[in-house]
């Protein structure tokens, strides 16, 4: 590769290369670069290509290696790309012949640090700049184009129930596909759609940190697929309908009952895509098409957009436009962790100049000199100063999934999980603000928190220690709910902190006290709870017969102990059934010896038994779902029931902390204290635990 010829000159903030495909007599692509002057009467009309460099489909390997390269001739000279981008240039040619094309990996220098430093901090002209946008999510197949498809069936009617679900802050929660036409008076979706839309979502692009400001800033922008042209926002507003109306739901159960991978809603990409989408639509701002229902979502956790914290510039407002996507683009990756931020900063600059600011603050500013752990540090430094609030720290991931060292335990490295949602991030207004620190009223909150090289010192009061916990969301899937159960044993018959029976107060603690649409949840109840312990349970006992037979069923019922001990003490309140009643359903499907009565069912009453239970579950696992992915439950000493992030541990502290909207679960650290992660607490969301006797302690987080 003779880099020095392709890239004769570095480029700066008003120029960009333009790059002209062509094939030639082997069919091996020739590409032409050339630079232009933004404001130069000669530039030519031209697209720009939003794609991933690494494969793009699901069950790919995560990354190409050196032998995948594939050769083309970039100025004539022999130039190494990566395959994904290789198999671009083809669709490329052939749909939009003669049309120059601005491609990060051959318009760029990817070499020249100061080149590419300059060029991405220009991402808003390059893409804003564009006529129209490309889209390749790889090479074309079957199932991608009947995904494409479908979402042109979906589209138009989605788009439309999606704005009504947002007016009237109500989920929908059809979790039928044959509810379909009675509901939206479409079609139901077949296997085979259902299966393509899946597949559609899985595709990597959906996932890409640099996707979303190259979606936002785009005049026009297109999916292609053979001789397929889709415009992104049918695509975007296909992945809000499935996700609002509940039919997401009700096609993981239709693909996962074929045998289907059970984790399909945690890995697809469609969450993503509304996510981007939405993104896009606020760019556009009063020309977007759901320009009046974007202000009935609380974005920012409670922090007043426009409006910059005590003694800080105009310049702060971008930081606080920063808190905003980073609480709301959660679950995206990046081949560099810097472009967690750098990739955003294309709709920051954009901020800026409707701000009237010349540019972004310094610390947001691209440089790649700068190593991972110091760039994530300065934006979050950044975004406490702008919007005096703490509600950053609700983006930091537990603790087992950070991965950047030497980062302090306050500042967030923004691991791609995608269902690790902030507890105070984007939700409906019609939910409410989290305020467990009584911080949202800045005329009555004045900032005390301040950062000290790698210490945040702030103030708070401890709720205190973590007693006992539960088990994660995915243990409990899988029918192990035993250490639920015991941590229940020795709770009051009331939780004293809301007056609630405790079983009421457990389930609700669980799913945030929230039921999608409302806070407190009005929906669910504690029979909707026992329901899915039921069903899971029945899945734990098939599973376990399956491997080994009727003697390994019965061995686990024999394991429900702490179930049986909870049912003595609360016969009435229990949100577990005993191990009687768990037996009495092995025999209605044939897992055990019949006893009695207790004689297997045929096919059809079985059915009907499971009729309104399986409803009930399916509801309540949607639910939880959104709560407690990489969760808990806990219950502290002082009896308080939480969600806590999976790596929090017997003894870790549940403090209450000034300026922050969720409380912390802190680790003592000699003096000093590291940040495990937030908390839901069920009855201190709300502020509820502030009063005259609070005792506020001086805090430092490392």
């Amino acid at each position: 590769m003779e880099t020095p010829r392709i890239y004769s000159e570095s480029l700066g903030t008003e120029s960009l290369r333009l790059a002209t495909i062509t094939l030639n007599y082997d069919e091996v692509p020739s590409i032409t670069l050339k630079a232009f002057e933004f404001s130069s009467p000669t530039r030519p009309e031209f697209h720009a290509l939003s794609y991933t460099w690494n494969p793009p489909y699901a069950g790919d390997p995560l990354r190409y290696t050196e032998e995948d390269m594939r050769d083309i001739l970039l100025n004539g000279s022999k130039f190494s790309v990566m395959p994904n981008l290789y198999d671009a240039f083809f669709q490329l040619h052939r749909s939009y012949p003669d049309m120059p094309f601005w491609i990060d990996a051959l318009c760029i220098n990817q070499k020249d640090l100061q080149e590419r430093k300059l060029q991405v901090g220009i991402m808003d002209r390059i893409f804003g700049g564009a006529s129209r946008v490309i889209v390749w999510l790889g090479k074309p197949n079957p199932k991608i184009e009947l995904g494409l498809k479908a979402v042109e069936r979906l589209a138009s009617v989605g788009l439309a129930v999606s704005k009504r679900i947002v007016r009237e802050q109500k989920y929908h929660y059809t979790h039928s596909i044959e509810e379909m036409k009675d509901a939206y008076g479409l079609e139901p979706i077949s296997f085979d759609e259902a299966d393509a839309l899946i597949t559609l979502f899985d595709s990597r692009w959906f996932a890409r940190q640099w996707v979303i400001q190259e979606v936002a800033l785009a005049k026009e922008i297109d999916v292609v697929c053979n001789d397929m042209a889709v415009p992104f926002e049918k695509i975007g507003s296909t992945a809000l309908f499935l996700h609002f109306s509940g039919l997401l739901v009700a096609i993981s159960v239709t693909l996962v009952s074929a045998g289907k991978d059970s984790q399909l809603l945690e890995k697809t990409h469609l969450f993503q895509a509304e996510r981007t989408l939405v993104v896009r639509e606020w760019c556009k701002g009063e020309r977007s098409e759901i320009a009046d229902e974007l202000p009935l979502i609380d974005f920012t956790a409670g922090v007043v957009e426009g409006v910059p914290a005590t003694g800080q510039t105009k310049e702060s407002m971008v930081g606080i436009v920063l808190l905003k996507l980073l609480m709301w683009v959660v679950g995206y990756d990046a081949t560099d962790r810097r472009d967690t931020i750098y990739g955003l900063g294309g709709i920051l600059s954009h901020v800026a100049r409707i701000q009237g600011l010349d540019s972004i603050p310094q610390r947001l500013q691209p440089d790649y000199q700068l190593d991972t752990a110091t760039v994530l540090y300065n934006a979050a430094t950044e975004i406490l100063l702008s919007t005096g609030s703490l509600a950053l720290l609700g983006v930091v991931k537990d603790a087992s999934l950070r991965e950047t060292p030497d980062l302090p335990s306050w500042v967030p490295d923004y691991t791609p999980k995608l269902l690790l949602n902030p507890m105070a991030g984007p939700n409906f207004k019609s939910l409410g603000k989290f305020d467990a620190s009584q911080s949202l009223d800045t005329a009555k909150y004045e900032v005390d928190f301040h950062v000290d090289g790698k210490v945040l010192h702030a103030r708070g009061f401890p709720l205190g220690r973590i007693k006992a916990t539960g088990e994660s969301l995915k243990v409990m899937f899988l029918g192990d709910l035993t250490g639920c159960a015991a941590m229940l044993i020795d709770v009051d018959e009331t939780y004293r902190f809301t007056n609630q029976p405790f079983e009421e107060a457990f389930w609700r603690t669980l799913i945030f006290d929230q039921d999608l649409s409302d806070r407190p949840a009005r929906i669910p109840t504690t029979e909707h709870f026992q329901h899915l312990v039921l069903i899971l349970m029945i899945g734990r006992m098939k599973a376990t017969f399956e491997s080994g037979g009727a003697d390994a069923v019965e061995a686990f019922l024999k394991t429900l102990g702490p179930m049986d001990e909870l049912h003595a003490l609360h016969p009435k309140q229990s949100p577990f059934y005993c191990s009687a009643y768990y037996t009495s359903c092995a025999r209605k499907f044939g897992l055990i010896p019949e006893a009695g009565d207790d004689k297997p069912l045929a096919y059809e009453e079985l059915i009907a038994w499971l009729g309104t239970v399986q409803k009930n579950a399916v509801y309540l696992m949607s639910l939880l779902s959104t709560t407690l992915s990489n969760r808990r439950p806990a219950v502290t000493e002082q009896g308080h029931f939480a969600c806590v992030f999976q790596s929090s541990l017997v003894g870790d502290e549940i403090w209450v902390v000034s300026g922050c909207p969720t409380p912390l679960v802190l680790r003592k650290d000699g003096q000093r204290y590291s940040l495990v992660g937030e908390a839901y607490v069920h009855g201190v969301m709300h502020g509820e635990a502030v009063n005259e006797d609070s005792k506020w302690e001086d805090l430092e987080i490392v």
